[in-house]
């Protein structure tokens, strides 16, 4: 059995009378230490186990929670992601399920009255304490949010000593249960004499239309919540006089609390035929399919080629072999598009999964899911843990998307990795889609691995774009560049002593908004890209040059206009807009930079009359908002649509004519080996949102660096080349897809234990030999949330080391041998295995 939270697995006796239930895979409640905790069972044995002392109290599921292949699945990704298999298994489980204790403030009884009002009158603030225990059980962090009392107060302390209170164990029911209600059907009297002249003896109309109700709805029944929904009180008296003359009967069913139609989806148009290309890649992943064996796809299509389509066709193959299919996406704005296209394909039989969705309709999805009653699961990252049973194939779009990375908490995976793995060991194939697949994509094609599907034109007759690259700043002079007519007596005119004034670019080329108005006069839409959030990176005193800095993390803060506030996007701290500086006391701030809430601004004044969307994760984050906001400029209820990387992929909006990328440059420049092809995918992406249908589209970008390599790749539509450059330089510099990558991480409160751990880490991977350490040395942000971060990167070639075997074994060992004499006190060792990023 193993516990989410500990490392290792450990063993219980399986009392007589849960031996029949006691199953691989399900869920139990167990004693733990002091405490009671949920575990899951791995593995059964009928051979006496001396280590196994404690016996199992309860079995939590009337079925395994996991199948023997999500088992296998979970227990690959716990070895290889270097983490505890608990935790892949909680990661595994929708939130809110588990049977757990906890320590909790409970009132002993009895207790002693008068003792109580003694201690009431020295602490008077404590009233309101004793009436929320003489409730129920109050955990400590509500007992010190709420009421002000920590772990060590007197009060409590005083309270504990009395034996008016203990802080005890205390098992907490799950947030999350199955949602019952009745199913009503007629009686099978009313049934045999239903008819007009039965319903004409009933004198209440009201009657009489919910057996008409109840007949249509046939031998299934209706929900007793949709029979009655928006029912006036005198049909509520109907209902209740049916059911006590006993012409209605009733069965109670677990009912599902999602539904569908609640989904935004914005109005889509399919092609009726397959292109050519489509028709071969529909064909060759169907070959495979029929083969029941597992075989990687690379589907590699330009921006509007109908890859969605392909998955469909493939997926209907997979539904007519009795199979269930799987489709990953990268982001929650694509979710909408992506939705509505597979519920016109599949009706009923398709589910979404994504985090704007509450934790009962993600338990009952999870539950029906495990089921089989959906047979096709469209959903993020996460839904890599999908329960479907005898999976065929797997979709991952977008996959050389960062977002399929998981970051926080543990397991640290890659979704599109996963897939993989989870494919080959259920022998499905898996599709992996993507305009501009990643490097490591790319090469396991070039090198044989992976099937390459390629769809190298738009559907329905559209060409590529055209892209021009606009210069944002002014070229710069020099002096034998000032016009002659500015020259003193012959003579160019001299350098100034005080630097230039700085001065900021337009936040818009004259180009672009000369592009803008004749998109807008034209009835047609515009999509703009700037990937920052807020209204400016950060503000800066004229005077002295002060910056706001977060004082919890070692970065500035971001200037948001609305509400007149310095935010952190890392810790989200947050304090209003300072009018005067706190250094020199000069009240002349400048805004440098720029974010979403700054370019809409501006096109709100360059373009009075447009309808402007902004659409970033401050707009979108309220529930269900990114389906609302991408459905209505769809709708053409909006002439342009600004926004973050959100709006860049996969959206498939007919009207668009110009896109275009503000910034290009902050897509260029980040300290790390991944820097240019993230830059040059997002680019791309955002290029192919316009002119996907007849009329041609126009693509902007504006730059400081036209002549940039990566964005020659937008203009010449070539990403092939850029794959074929970039895998030189990564073999050069010996990065994926030619070695393999684990990154240490060392976080604390204090900054040399990190840097210190680290360093003894180092020492023991030095002794194992034969990998290559870079660092230790502080992350690029090094401080978040008061917590100082330091990293090492550690790594071995493909060539030597083609599976990463020695480096996980190295890793594995180095932490092991770390951990067991004393690690530095204080100090968290994260391990990010295949990390997106190493900045």
């Amino acid at each position: 059995m193993v516990v989410p939270g500990v490392e290792g697995a450990f063993s219980y006796r399986v009392p007589s009378k849960l031996a029949a239930s006691a199953l691989p895979g399900m869920r139990v409640l167990v004693p733990f230490g002091h405490r009671r905790l949920t575990g899951i069972i791995i593995r059964t044995d009928t051979a006496e186990n001396p280590k196994a002392t404690r016996e199992i109290e309860h079995v939590l599921d009337e079925r395994p929670a996991f199948s023997p292949a999500m088992l296998q699945f979970t227990r690959w990704m716990s070895e290889y992601y270097l983490c505890p298999w608990g935790d892949v298994l909680k990661a595994a489980l929708p939130a809110g399920i588990s049977l757990d204790e906890k320590r909790h403030w409970v009132l002993s009884e009895p207790f002693d009255e008068a003792r109580l009002a003694e201690i009431l009158k020295m602490y008077p603030d404590a009233h309101d304490v004793v009436e929320a225990l003489k409730a129920g059980p109050v955990p400590p962090e509500r007992m010190a949010k709420q009421y002000g009392f920590g772990p060590r107060s007197a009060m409590l302390k005083r309270m504990q000593d009395a034996g008016l209170v203990s802080f005890r164990p205390v098992l907490r029911p799950p947030k999350v249960k199955s949602h019952f209600d009745s199913v009503v059907n007629l009686s099978a009297e009313v049934q045999a004499e239903y008819g007009p002249d039965y319903l004409g003896r009933l004198r209440s109309v009201h009657e009489q239309h919910l057996l008409r109700m109840i007949f249509e709805c046939g031998p299934e029944g209706i929900l007793r919540s949709d029979l009655l929904k928006g029912a006036t009180s005198a049909r509520k008296q109907a209902f209740a006089r049916l059911l006590a003359a006993g012409s209605l009967a009733l069965r109670l069913e677990e009912v599902t609390r999602w539904d569908p139609h609640t989904e935004a989806t914005p109005k889509i148009s399919v092609p009726k035929q397959l292109t050519d290309y489509q028709q071969m890649a529909v064909e060759a992943i169907s070959r495979s399919l029929e083969r029941g064996q597992f075989d990687p796809f690379l589907l590699f299509g330009v921006t509007g080629s109908g890859k969605t389509q392909v998955y469909i066709e493939a997926i209907r193959r997979t539904l007519e072999m009795g199979k269930s299919a799987l489709v990953l996406l990268p982001e929650i704005a694509l979710t909408p598009f992506v939705w509505g296209r597979f519920y016109q394909a599949f009706g009923n039989r398709v589910a979404i999964q994504h985090s704007a969705q509450g934790s009962s309709v993600r338990f009952d999805l999870w539950r029906d899911i495990r089921a089989g009653r959906f047979p096709v699961v469209v959903g993020a990252r996460s839904a890599v843990f999908a329960p479907l049973p005898n999976l065929g194939l797997v979709v991952v779009d977008e996959e050389q998307e960062a977002s399929y990375k998981q970051e926080e908490p543990e397991p640290r995976y890659h979704a599109r990795d996963a897939a993989l793995m989870r494919a080959r060991m259920e022998h499905a194939v898996i599709v992996l889609g993507s305009a501009t697949p990643s490097i490591e994509s790319f090469y396991q094609a070039l090198e044989g691995r992976y099937t390459m599907l390629r769809l190298p034109e738009r559907v329905g007759g559209a060409i590529l774009p055209e892209v021009r690259i606009v210069q944002r700043f002014p070229k710069p002079q020099i002096e034998g560049e000032v016009p002659k007519e500015k020259w003193v007596n012959g003579e160019p005119p001299k350098k100034e002593d005080k630097p230039p004034k700085h001065e900021e670019p337009p936040i818009l080329t004259e180009e672009l908004k000369e592009r803008i108005a004749i998109t807008l006069k034209r009835g047609k839409q515009a999509i703009l890209l700037q990937n920052r959030r807020g209204f400016s990176p950060f503000i800066i005193c004229r005077k002295c040059g002060n910056l706001p800095m977060c004082p919890q993390c070692s970065v500035s803060l971001t200037y948001h206009r609305k509400g007149q506030v310095l935010r952190c996007h890392y810790c989200d701290y947050r304090e209003p807009a300072p009018d005067t500086c706190g250094k020199c006391g000069a009240s002349d701030w400048i805004t440098q930079g720029l974010g979403t809430q700054r370019l809409e601004e501006e096109l709100v004044k360059e373009f009075p009359d447009a309808r402007i969307l902004r659409m970033d994760s401050d707009t979108a984050s309220r529930r269900g908002m990114h389906g609302r906001m991408v459905t209505a400029f769809a709708a053409g209820e909006y002439d342009v649509l600004a926004g973050t990387q959100m709006i860049a992929k996969g959206l498939d909006f007919p009207n668009v004519e110009l896109s275009a990328v503000v910034q290009a440059d902050a897509e260029l420049f980040y300290p790390d080996f991944r820097a240019s092809e993230r830059g040059a995918s997002l680019i791309v992406q955002i290029a192919g949102r316009s002119g996907r249908r007849a009329e041609t589209g126009m693509v902007i970008l504006q730059s400081s660096v036209p002549e940039h390599p990566v964005l020659q790749v937008a203009v010449e539509h070539d990403w092939e080349t850029f794959v074929q450059t970039e895998l030189q330089s990564r073999q050069q510099a010996n990065f994926p897809p030619y070695a393999r990558l684990i990154l240490l991480r060392a976080i604390g409160k204090e900054e040399t234990p990190p840097a210190k751990a680290l360093l003894r880490i180092r020492r023991l991977l030095q002794t194992i030999g034969k990998v290559e350490i870079l660092g230790p040395a502080p992350a690029m942000v090094a401080k978040i949330r008061e917590l100082y971060r330091f990293q090492m990167l550690v790594r071995t070639s493909r060539a030597d080391d083609p599976a990463g075997n020695h480096l996980h074994q190295a890793v594995r060992m180095a932490l092991m041998q770390y951990r067991q004499v004393k690690g530095e006190p204080g100090v968290e060792i994260e391990v990010d295995v295949d990390p997106q990023s190493v900045s």
